[in-house]
């Protein structure tokens, strides 16, 4: 028997197969280490060599000695298609192949017929699956698009996490996540922070390489903002004007609650960003959302913990919409 037979035995190889390389392991007898040899699977099995001549070659085909150990190896990482989606307001929204391995935002909007007279650019939403990795460093994070908009590679997740944050550590500022939010930030896409505007328009740096499944959301332009959380009128729209500023819409929502943790505002910009520092006088603008987080307090049962996510969860809902 030739290795041919065996692999042919065992089936043809699958298309991730690599067909460049397989290795023979030689059995020794006398115990010692056996001798390794390369097979080209492509000259061996789907060229004209596999003739009758061919197949005798030894050192193309050699044949096999009980115990030889016959290896095949995949191709890391091997798809048949590459595919993104991307849907809204494009004139051909829908899956597309991706045909080329640096495959940017740009080029796909325009293989999509372009933005519509309705889009809202500065709002797009870009979902990206190879974030779902927490021990993702910031170098990969850099490596998968993020941007330097977003200096702390936080995803859609993370600013779930940020609403409920209780409060800093007086020495080094950091954040402390609440016990609330265990749990609830364990989706499988996160959302990178990507200027759109700026990729469009043709600057190399904001445009982001695709990768395989990810998404893209182009929204239709909106007029209002949105109030979620520990207010009078809590996920209300409100029209925005140019000037107005975080409390100028917190008060149309009819202010705070008694709930309400006043000093863990924060402000989400349409584009993905989480503004957290000097909310109240910040400007808000269409598409943007303003999250007013309950307090949190130590002493509670399961049940209010329960009751107090159930808000969270409802803006969750709004932002997956």
């Amino acid at each position: 028997m030739r290795a041919s037979d065996l692999i042919f035995q065992a089936g043809v190889p699958s298309l991730n197969a690599d067909r460049f390389y397989a290795e023979l392991a030689h059995f020794e007898p006398d115990g010692k280490p056996g001798s390794i040899q390369r097979l080209d699977l492509t000259k061996l099995l789907y060229t004209e060599e596999h003739t009758a001549p061919g197949l005798s070659d030894p050192n193309l085909n050699p044949r096999l000695s009980p115990f030889d150990l016959i290896t095949l190896y995949e191709i890391p990482d091997f798809k048949v298609h590459r595919t993104v989606t991307i849907s809204g307001q494009v004139q051909r929204p829908g899956p597309y192949v991706l045909t080329d391995k640096h495959f940017t935002l740009r080029q796909l909007i325009e293989r999509a017929g372009g933005l519509t007279p309705d889009a809202m650019p500065k709002g797009g939403i870009f979902l990206r699956n190879a974030l779902k990795d927490r021990d993702i460093s910031q170098g990969d994070l850099k490596k998968v698009g993020v941007n330097d908009l977003d200096p702390t590679g936080q995803g859609l997740n993370e600013i779930l996490q940020r609403l409920s944050e209780t409060k800093r550590t007086k020495d080094l500022g950091t954040l402390l996540p609440t016990p609330l939010l265990h749990g609830l930030a364990s989706g499988t896409t996160n959302r990178l922070v990507v200027d759109f505007e700026a990729a469009l328009g043709g600057d190399l740096r904001r445009d982001v390489e695709l990768l395989d499944g990810d998404r893209i959301i182009i929204p239709r332009r909106a007029e209002s903002a949105y109030v979620v959380g520990e207010v009078a009128s809590p996920f209300a729209t409100f029209r925005v004007q140019k000037g107005d500023t975080v409390r100028d819409v917190i008060k149309l929502a009819g202010g705070y609650t008694r709930n309400a943790d006043q000093h863990q505002v924060r402000l989400l910009k349409a584009d993905g960003r989480v503004i957290d520092a000097w909310v109240e006088s910040k400007d808000v603008e269409p598409g943007d959302a303003v999250l007013v987080p309950q307090r949190f307090r130590v002493n509670t049962t399961w049940q209010d913990n329960l009751q107090a996510l159930t808000p969270i969860a409802l803006l969750w809902n709004a932002i997956q919409r």
